[in-house]
């Protein structure tokens, strides 16, 4: 086995050939493999050893430390490390904050019950009086609606009897006066209802003619007030006697004479 090496010899490069026998070259190899393995195992030796020591030293303290926090944050951590007394500081801080946040809440959370159990109080005392009232409007009401029968039917029993009354009171006045005309037959209640009640059916003009025989105005006044002509009147008239329920000018005036006796002999 041979190793050239090159040597600078007055500035010109010669080469230096070392031979050795292939035996020696192979125990030199092994030898340096060997002292090779040996360093690396007396580092990787060194190297577990001082992770021990330090295992031993820092990390396990301070694993036990912060189990120990954790279990009782109350207790003071054994290691003297300078992070760790913070972490210890800063938990105790925040566990005091806490606690005075739990109180406050405690607390609030008391208060927030009294005034729960106070609007309780208050919302059932508001139901009972409100059921009171509603027991007392019902009371009310039904007793209304009884009072409200007895006058409606008192209504209308004096109703029938002031009907009767009227129609008693109007056929005595018609028996004592007799005929208000000479010429014209008597009235008869029910024609005379008639009468009074189709008044309303009457147009305009047909009301403004009724209302100046009303007024005792004769044909040929009325003609002259309202500007017609004959023809023009009796052709009203005949539509007005015919809503009236009447035959001539003379029960026209008859009915219009009984109704204004009856108007001023009315109570």
């Amino acid at each position: 086995m041979g190793k050239l090496l090159p040597v600078e010899i007055a500035n010109s490069t010669h080469y230096l050939a070392i031979m050795l026998p292939e035996n020696v070259y192979n125990e030199m190899l092994v030898i340096s493999r060997i002292k090779a393995v040996s360093i690396f195992g007396l580092i990787l030796l060194l190297y577990l050893l001082s992770g021990y020591l330090l295992n031993k030293k820092y990390v396990e303290p301070i694993v036990g430390d912060l189990q120990q926090l954790r279990s009782n944050p109350n207790q003071r951590p054994s290691s003297d490390l300078q992070e760790l007394d913070e972490v210890y500081r800063a938990w105790q801080s925040h566990d005091f904050q806490n606690k005075e946040r739990l109180l406050s809440l405690e607390q609030e959370k008391s208060f927030a019950q009294q005034e729960y159990e106070r609007a309780v109080n208050n919302l059932q005392s508001i139901a009972l009086q409100q059921q009171e009232l509603q027991e007392q409007y019902d009371q009310l009401q039904a007793t209304l609606r009884e009072q409200s029968r007895i006058l409606s039917e008192k209504m209308a029993l004096l109703q029938k009897e002031k009907e009767e009354a009227e129609r008693q009171y109007a056929s005595a006045q018609y028996i004592m006066k007799g005929y208000l005309t000479k010429d014209a037959p008597p009235i008869d209640e029910e024609s005379f209802s008639m009468f009074v009640n189709n008044i309303a059916q009457l147009t305009a003009k047909e009301k403004e003619i009724f209302d100046l025989y009303l007024a005792g105005l004769v044909p040929k006044e009325v003609t002259a007030k309202l500007n017609i002509t004959d023809n023009t009147l009796k052709y009203h008239n005949k539509n007005i006697y015919s809503k009236l329920g009447i035959k001539s000018r003379k029960e026209l005036l008859q009915c219009i004479k009984y109704m204004q006796l009856h108007e001023n002999q009315t109570p």
